[in-house]
């Protein structure tokens, strides 16, 4: 920790000691502008402005990447075993959770867009997180995309048999899908004692057996750990995955010059879901091996 710290701050100096050197550029534009050199004065400063916007925006840049894969790994990603980090991945693909949570099919939905990815391994089964965009057209390739930016999480469970289960909260694509068009997808709505339409969204499943209201009634409860307070949440469990999506939620650390690193800052969770849903998964493999 104490050598990274060390890395991130000699980055942060290089990057405030270019900011210092454009705002010294602008000196002798001012001094030329006052004399009324006007030509030399804005030659002075499209230089002083070429400098900051090629140069030290650009050290910035780096300086706030270091912080958010520094911070991935060692917060967000701190109970994951052999973890790595990517700005940019393809780790989604578009027949896997857009297609699962959405309620278009698979040729009206784009290609996600994941950054900030993470990946390792919890109770040794693989575990996906990323910040993903994606969109689709809700009523046909002529429809106007609609798109969708939050948190998209993998999780390997043990293999199980049963039904695949979807459930997502109320407003979670403004109210552009009914349940008629996931049923068009093989998904059956179902009912739950412990659930509540208003509140808590819409539950399906799809499969050919029926889930017991215990089982319903458990994964519930695990959506709300999730989703937390006012939550925007999908949670897709098949027979051997859980994907969740969270609409809104980031955990990238956004890091200024002006801020100094430190520990506490690089090994802060800013993804507050995380361990409900290592729980989740757990809870779920525990209960497939039983």
């Amino acid at each position: 920790m104490e050598q990274l710290l060390k890395d991130l701050n000699a980055r942060r100096d290089r990057a405030r000691l270019l900011m210092f050197s454009c705002l010294i550029l602008y000196i002798p534009a001012l001094v030329l502008l006052f004399k009324g050199n006007a030509a030399a004065g804005a030659a002075a400063s499209v230089l002083g402005f070429g400098v900051y916007l090629f140069v030290a925006k650009r050290e910035e840049k780096r300086y706030a990447a270091a912080v958010a894969e520094a911070n991935a790994l060692r917060g967000v990603a701190a109970p994951l075993e052999n973890a790595e980090y990517a700005a940019r991945s393809e780790m989604f693909a578009k027949d896997s959770l857009p297609v699962h949570v959405s309620p278009a099919d698979a040729e009206r939905i784009s290609k996600p867009l994941c950054c900030h990815a993470v990946a390792g391994t919890y109770d040794s089964r693989a575990v996906e997180l990323c910040e993903m965009t994606f969109g689709y057209q809700y009523a046909d390739k002529k429809s106007a995309w609609r798109f969708f930016s939050g948190t998209a999480a993998r999780l390997a469970l043990a293999p199980r048999e049963g039904d695949e289960a979807l459930l997502l909260s109320p407003n979670l694509f403004d109210g552009s899908f009914t349940a008629v068009d996931y049923e068009k997808k093989g998904w059956h709505k179902v009912t739950c004692p412990s659930w509540s339409m208003k509140q808590d969204g819409t539950l399906f499943t799809r499969g050919e057996g029926e889930p017991s209201p215990e089982w319903l009634k458990a994964l519930a409860e695990d959506f709300r750990a999730v989703h937390g307070t006012n939550g925007l949440c999908a949670l897709y469990v098949g027979r051997d995955t859980a994907e969740v999506f969270l609409r809104s939620r980031f955990y990238a650390q956004s890091a200024k010059v002006a801020m100094k690193p430190d520990e506490a800052m690089i090994t802060s969770n800013g993804f507050a879901a995380r361990d409900a849903l290592l729980a989740l998964a757990q809870r779920l493999s525990a209960e497939a091996k039983a």
